[in-house]
């Protein structure tokens, strides 16, 4: 309400009251996290109210934005116009993307400005609820932003989706979870058990088993034990004694002997092989080296300084016409809003390695396309 007040007081808005009032980069990132993944955003706009007993002639005084997981847009009317934009936190838990038409009282309805004409959209409707009182007008706008898509009138399609559609993530998550569970459900390791027959006669005589019957269960009774044993977690480390007995010559003999069942080499290769071959798609898919990320599963070729500038330069150009949309949506403020093009200046700031002789920290800030405003 303060906030609001100070603007009906002055509802010029300047540039620098702007940017007191509004976290800049904190927005930026905001819309980054949803349109570098998913190729899409939603920013919002806020106009001031204005004056009672006066025309209506806002500015745009507040942004936000709305995350696509929790935003879906109206279905388009004849004229293929998306009309509004939904917002409802309970599509955070359901990914899945669908043009739809609402039920009331469900969620937060915003008029959406068209992503080819948003100024002459917004300006038209400015002039249409001129003479309107103060609470009849408008103040929140949705202008969805994505990148052109050739297969989608609604969202876009990017193309690390292919690991769903080519099963490929079916693939990876089965062979991690099934390692895993053949893991859990296993031994320790595999074993293989030799029991001395003499020891276990011993042990059948001293536990009274005389009968064919009382020594095969026995004998079950013997093993499972001796497999709970193994298989129990909570054994990992712990001793385990068994007895000796004297063999034919004299010398001891083990009464019972664990063999670990050594493993296949060509298996460990194979699994190796797939997970790097896996590995190496969807990072594919994403459009991301792993090297720029300080996991190269491959580990082949240099990971030398050279070879990280190369990269980190090559993936800021991959990005820099989403930071070029992003400055287009603070241009069309600096437009709607009229403010001197001498008054200020948009700058959007990247890292970029650089050798040790131009920085001694190895990096340098350089400057995007500064737009001025």
């Amino acid at each position: 309400l303060l906030r609001v007040k100070r603007f009906l007081e002055n509802p010029t808005v300047k540039f620098e009251e702007f940017c007191q009032n509004n976290s800049i980069s904190k927005h930026m990132a905001q819309c980054m996290t949803n349109f570098v993944p998913l190729e899409m955003y939603f920013p919002l706009i806020g106009l001031s109210r204005g004056e009672p007993g006066k025309d209506w002639e806002p500015k745009i005084v507040s942004i936000k934005q709305i995350d696509c997981v929790s935003a879906r847009v109206e279905e388009m009317d004849e004229y293929r116009n998306i009309n509004y934009v939904y917002h409802s936190d309970i599509w955070r838990s359901y990914l899945g993307f669908q043009a739809l038409m609402p039920k009331e009282g469900e969620i937060v309805a915003y008029p959406s400005l068209p992503e080819e004409t948003p100024l002459q959209a917004l300006r038209q409707i400015v002039r249409q609820k001129k003479k309107n009182g103060v609470r009849s007008r408008p103040t929140w706008f949705c202008m969805p932003r994505r990148m052109p898509s050739m297969n989608s009138l609604y969202y876009t399609q990017p193309t690390w989706f292919s690991v769903y559609s080519s099963k490929l993530y079916d693939y990876a998550f089965t062979m991690i979870s099934d390692r895993a569970a053949a893991k859990l459900n296993g031994t320790m390791f595999g074993k293989l058990i030799f029991v001395n027959q003499e020891y276990m006669e011993r042990l059948m005589a001293n536990n009274g088993c005389k009968t064919k019957e009382e020594r095969i269960e026995f004998r079950k009774k013997f093993k499972e034990n001796l497999d709970k044993f193994l298989k129990d977690r909570r054994n990992n480390g712990s001793t385990a004694m068994f007895d000796t007995v004297m063999g034919p010559d004299g010398k001891p003999i083990d009464s019972v002997k664990i063999i670990d069942v050594p493993l296949n080499a060509d298996n460990v290769t194979a699994n190796k092989t797939e997970l790097t071959e896996i590995s190496n798609a969807i990072f594919l898919t994403m459009g991301i080296h792993s090297a720029i990320i300080g996991n190269d599963i491959t580990s082949s070729g240099s990971n030398g300084g050279t070879v990280q500038r190369e990269l980190d330069l090559l993936k800021q150009k991959q990005l820099s016409p989403m930071q070029k949309d992003y400055l287009d949506f603070l241009n069309f403020i600096r437009d709607f809003n009229n403010w001197d093009p001498k008054h200020g200046e948009w700058v959007s700031k990247q890292m970029s390695l650089t050798t040790l002789d131009a920085s001694k920290t190895g990096t340098t800030t350089i400057t995007g396309d500064g737009q001025k405003i």
